[in-house]
């Protein structure tokens, strides 16, 4: 082993040797045509699209892969540091070194970046009427989100020699309402879109939920689960999270289904994953799921086993006891990430925890409250402040806090499908500005593409080169070397 590894760094050395002596002869030379006036730009141009393309072709030891088809691997993994042979390999680094032996520390700047064409948001929101505000804040923002994503995607083409003509509609926004009514939509249906850039869906639990326990998905292939909702639901055996004994509406239990699908944010985010229509990694897919509960909700497993007609001590329990079904929800996000990842989609999290919920519940829940207590005159004038009621703190006149001591997990929870689909939180802690962070987040989404290696300056003098790399998926990567003139 060692002879072959000695073998391999000889080989590596020499095309380092070979490179350094291009570059050499490429200074040479163009001493050599600056004296007697030949167009020096374009032969020094040439001869350092040589040298580059030389590097590329240099086999990196430990993977046995060309330093091309690596760059292209991080760039479409979004991972600069890959595992070959149960070592990791940091592609940056490695390039690095060819780039300081072959051109000089500080003399180039090296950009790697994908085609990035078109951009497609998935907003997946809670239904329930907690979510009200941030509906109608997004509603409201939608149409400036989508211009300055689109601002942002022109920067990011410009320039670009080999850059793929612009879409017509480059950005578009498709919204999904966890719930059953068609006219949580009309907020996004009503805003002025000559394009047809907006589409709304209202997602209801047959299209989330498998219904059949006993599901053979063994003859169901994932080429056949895009855009056939059936077998999308077979094929990663989505069966509710909160188990088959509710759905089959056993008359034991009185929860309503909206109290678990309406925040089921994890399934949600799958199903938008399978039905966004494009593929490819030209096409940016970002998926932005928000909620203020747990997906599948914050209320207990055990205030669905209630009997009914009890209804109120039902309804007692899912807003005062607050023992938060962490492994129940947990099963929903997992299934979101996997989705996104088959699909290579970034998932951006929207944390919506922000006790801005208008007190519904009174006199209602307070009725109910003094009904399970035995005070059926009402005279509970705030059931969310009483000793025993763990699930809600009241503020002042109109906040309420549901479930307050979920909110760490609903936290971990969304940040954990961020990170394991390369996407960001958004902690909503001020909706005034829902529209700049969601901008933001968008952003850092399309220039965590490109890889980069060496310092970008602009005011120095120099000759840029530009190639093509395949990627894994059979499309081509943008390399832009500048090399600084001393």
């Amino acid at each position: 082993m060692g002879v072959v590894e000695d073998i391999m760094g000889a080989v590596i050395l020499l095309m380092i040797l070979l490179i350094s002596g291009l570059v050499y002869m490429t200074s040479f030379a163009h001493d050599t045509a600056k004296s007697v006036g030949t167009k020096e730009n374009v032969f020094f141009d040439d001869s350092n699209i040589n040298n580059l393309n030389n590097m590329l072709k240099i086999t990196e030891p430990s993977s046995g892969r060309n330093m091309g088809v690596l760059l292209a691997d991080a760039v479409y993994y979004r991972n600069d540091t890959l595992e070959f042979n149960n070592k990791s390999i940091n592609i940056t680094e490695r390039l690095k070194e060819l780039l300081n032996m072959s051109f000089g520390n500080t003399q180039y700047y090296l950009e790697v970046k994908p085609r990035i064409i078109e951009v497609s948001m998935n907003f997946i929101i809670d239904g329930s009427p907690s979510l009200e505000q941030e509906r109608q804040k997004l509603a409201d923002n939608l149409i400036d989100i989508i211009k300055n994503v689109e601002k942002k995607l022109n920067e990011t083409n410009a320039g670009y020699k080999y850059k793929v003509e612009m879409a017509t509609n480059p950005v578009q926004a498709h919204i999904y309402v966890l719930g059953s009514k068609e006219e949580k939509c009309d907020l996004f249906n009503n805003i002025t879109d000559p394009k047809n850039l907006i589409k709304c869906d209202v997602i209801n639990s047959n299209e989330l939920y498998l219904r059949n326990a006993t599901v053979n998905t063994s003859n169901v292939f994932i080429n056949n689960t895009r855009f056939n909702l059936d077998a999308f639901l077979e094929y990663y055996n989505m069966t509710p999270p909160f188990g088959f004994a509710w759905v089959a509406h056993n008359s034991s239990y009185q929860a309503p289904e909206s109290d678990y699908y309406e925040s089921d944010w994890g399934y949600g985010t799958a199903y938008a994953s399978n039905f966004d229509d494009k593929t490819t990694l030209a096409h940016l897919t970002l998926l932005f799921p928000m909620g203020d509960e747990l997906s599948t909700s914050s209320i207990s497993d055990s205030c669905f086993f209630i009997p009914s007609p009890n209804l109120p001590a039902q309804r007692v329990c899912v807003l005062c006891e607050d023992n938060c079904p962490i492994n129940r929800s947990m099963r929903s996000v997992i299934k979101g990430i996997e989705v996104a990842q088959d699909n290579n989609h970034v998932v951006n999290p929207i944390f919506s925890y922000d006790c801005d919920y208008q007190y519904q519940y009174d006199p209602f829940f307070n009725m109910m409250y003094d009904i399970v207590h035995g005070n059926p005159n009402g005279t509970t004038s705030n059931a969310c402040n009483a000793p025993d009621c763990d699930g809600c703190s009241f503020n002042g006149s109109v906040d309420i806090c549901f479930h307050p001591t979920c909110r760490d997990a609903i936290h971990s929870q969304m940040a954990l499908m961020a990170n394991q689909t390369g996407g960001k939180i958004i902690d909503l802690a001020d909706i005034a500005t829902m529209d700049v962070n969601i901008t933001d987040t968008i952003k850092k989404n399309i220039d965590q593409y490109a890889l980069k290696v060496g310092e970008m300056l602009p005011y120095r003098e120099r000759d840029v080169i530009e190639t093509t790399q395949p990627l894994p998926n059979g499309e081509l990567v943008d390399v832009r070397l500048w090399i600084y003139k001393n």
